[in-house]
């Protein structure tokens, strides 16, 4: 629907990319999906203290970035036997990913999010949309 300038309001207006409003924060499965349902989609995010370059060479800014994780919805962590501070591995193309486990409420379900984090190897990410399968994650042991 296209939407006239002048009906817009003096303080903005909401633009759902979707119809549905309920799937507007959900995950988009690649194409090919039929045989991999249960994949999740790895997305690199920054902070917004101490995970983008310039803020985590700033001394005032460390004291607020908190520590590396991984976030992920309740439901993907009731399916991998997981629970909020369990350290975890994760198995990628170039190498291992390390982090605790951040179990939160609020988040589409077939994601990971991980923020961009100088004391966590997010590198080994692909560029691009990376896409993992539920036995790529490993609960530490050690």
């Amino acid at each position: 629907e296209i939407v006239a300038l002048e009906k817009i309001h003096d303080v903005g207006m909401r633009i759902y990319h979707q119809k549905d409003e309920s799937t507007r924060f959900a995950t988009q499965r690649p194409r090919d999906d039929s045989n991999h349902a249960d994949r999740l989609e790895l997305i690199a995010v920054e902070w917004i203290f101490g995970t983008e370059e310039l803020s985590s060479y700033s001394k005032c800014l460390t004291a607020l970035e908190g520590s590396p994780g991984i976030f992920m919805c309740r439901s993907d962590a009731e399916k991998l036997n997981l629970i909020d501070g369990d350290r975890v591995v994760i198995e990628l193309e170039y190498g291992t990913l390390t982090a605790n486990i951040c179990v939160k409420d609020n988040m589409a379900a077939g994601t990971l999010i991980i923020p961009r984090h100088k004391n966590l190897d997010w590198q080994k990410l692909d560029s691009g949309k990376t896409w993992i399968q539920p036995d790529q994650i490993q609960k530490q042991t050690d």
